[in-house]
């Protein structure tokens, strides 16, 4: 399984009930409750515990690893809001293509 996958699963794990895709807003906000120490990125073990909480509880960390590494456009190992919400689009505007 590669990260591209877990991506996808974990945005399709995000639309909400009534069908509609998510909002930026709600993204920040998502973003920040992931963020648990409050540093403004999103380390391994955060997305590690929240990646599992939604559901996908045999991931693993390598798999979180690489999640970050495709989010991680920087490379500094942490993924920022700005990265989190690029990618976020990025697979919003993927799945508008496909459609």
């Amino acid at each position: 399984m590669t990260g591209n996958w877990h991506w996808d699963k974990v945005f399709d794990m995000l639309k909400l009930k009534d069908g509609s895709e998510v909002t930026t807003s709600f993204m920040l906000e998502l973003f920040d409750s992931i963020d648990e120490d409050g540093s403004g990125e999103i380390d391994v073990d955060e997305l590690f515990e929240a990646v599992k909480k939604t559901g996908l509880e045999s991931i693993s960390m390598d798999q979180v690893k690489k999640m970050v590494r495709i989010a991680d456009t920087d490379g500094d190992g942490l993924i920022s809001k700005d990265e989190w919400i690029n990618l976020a689009m990025k697979k919003k505007s993927s799945k508008r293509r496909l459609l």
